[in-house]
């Protein structure tokens, strides 16, 4: 795959799936009525942030991927030391100051520093890659051709990053160019299912030296997950590189579900920006598949919420699924709670909503929603990103 969360598009907004921020916990400042109170508003600050922080770390993949392997994807974890974090961060900064000084600085072709931290962790990487790729998997062929790997942190993904953003646009470009070469109609509707294919088909890796990029030219990554980890004390850093084996999964087949009290109390499509005909042809086998499989009442070999045993329970988990196969994959799981979602991206149902909050919180019944009706012009120029590559492409293609 592809681990994505949010549910947006690539190189079509400025920062398409950047809606779950992770932050430390906000305390309550002193209200001035005495060293008494200025004291419980710090202890109970201290317990609110150590009560967020382990709902976090209770959905870090390192937390549950033994308890849901014959769920998942073949991976591995490569420990991240904090030298090579901080050398990760530092040379992000350095590549970002040389790309925006006017030089001809190119994050493609910039050599990787060749000192013995930098040639370990490729090393390492590397390795990895070569075992999620030998990994038995009974329900992948050689006709599959589905190689390499999908790269991300214990917490976060690269999935802003501009390297791959640039191997997604000359794609896109590419296939739309294609059709209209051809002279098919290119609906706005294909316009965004080709972003959404493309955007995620450019994240695989297929070497160490890609990965790294991957993560060295990533907003997300260098800017807000290694310096949040950082600024822990070292004792509490557990941060890994995240090494899955690649399984595509179409756009059409991702699913976002949301678990309160135990139970499956919703499910939306997970890219729902566009419509996908097979999954308004197949939606009911789709929510019969992740019941029967993921969340069984009466087979706890076949219940997530039983396999995992996180409290509470209450997070979401991302699907994805293979129809012919009869396969449903968990890709990942986020902290998921009252009174909005935690941050987390809630897909078709609108956090601004009582009646979609009461439904996602098990006080209304059961909705999996999906998009019934195609992106229009209007929809494709809302998320368009004024004056992107893509956007300036699409003009000049009329």
């Amino acid at each position: 795959r592809k681990q994505m969360e949010g549910g947006h598009l690539p190189t079509v907004s400025s920062n398409p799936f950047a809606n779950v921020k992770l932050r430390k916990a906000g305390g309550g400042a002193s209200d001035g009525s005495g060293g008494g109170s200025a004291v419980s508003h710090l202890a109970a600050a201290l317990a609110q942030e150590r009560a967020q922080n382990a709902r976090l770390r209770a959905v870090d993949m390192e937390a549950w991927y033994d308890r849901l392997i014959p769920y998942t994807f073949a991976t591995v974890f490569v420990p991240l030391s904090i030298p090579e974090a901080r050398a990760i961060v530092d040379l992000y900064w350095d590549w970002k100051k040389r790309g925006s000084s006017g030089s001809d600085f190119d994050f493609e072709t910039a050599p990787l520093p060749s000192d013995a931290l930098w040639t370990t962790l490729l090393s390492n990487i590397d390795s990895a890659i070569k075992r999620v790729s030998s990994a038995d998997d009974k329900d992948r062929t050689d006709s599959d051709n589905d190689t390499g790997v999908f790269a991300k942190l214990s917490s976060r993904s690269p999935k802003d990053s501009k390297f791959c953003e640039r191997r997604a646009l000359l794609s896109i470009q590419h296939h739309l160019a294609a059709m209209l070469d051809a002279g098919e109609q290119v609906s706005a509707n294909t316009v965004v299912a080709t972003v959404m294919r493309e955007g995620i088909a450019a994240l695989r890796c297929q070497t160490a030296d890609q990965v790294l990029r991957c993560f060295l030219t990533s907003d997300r990554v260098c800017e807000d997950d290694i310096p949040l980890a950082l600024s822990f004390p070292e004792s509490q850093w557990t941060q890994h590189m995240v090494i899955r084996r690649w399984v595509t999964i179409g756009t059409a087949y991702e699913f976002r579900g949301f678990v309160y009290g135990g139970r499956l109390t919703a499910l939306s499509q997970y890219f729902g920006n566009a419509r996908f005909a097979e999954l308004v042809d197949n939606k009911q086998e789709v929510q019969s598949l992740i019941e029967r499989t993921c969340f069984s009442t009466t087979d706890d070999a076949r219940n997530i919420v039983a396999q995992i045993a996180i409290e509470p329970a209450e997070y979401v988990i991302d699907f994805g699924i293979d129809v012919a196969r009869q396969r449903c994959y968990v890709i990942e799981l986020n902290p998921f709670g009252k009174p909005d979602g935690m941050g987390t991206g809630t897909c078709l149902f609108k956090r601004t909503s009582p009646h979609d909050l009461a439904i996602l919180f098990g006080d209304a019944p059961f909705e999996f929603r999906i998009e019934t009706e195609e992106a229009t012009t209007a929809d494709l120029q809302k998320l368009m990103r004024v004056g992107s590559p893509l956007a300036t492409w699409l003009i000049e293609k009329g």
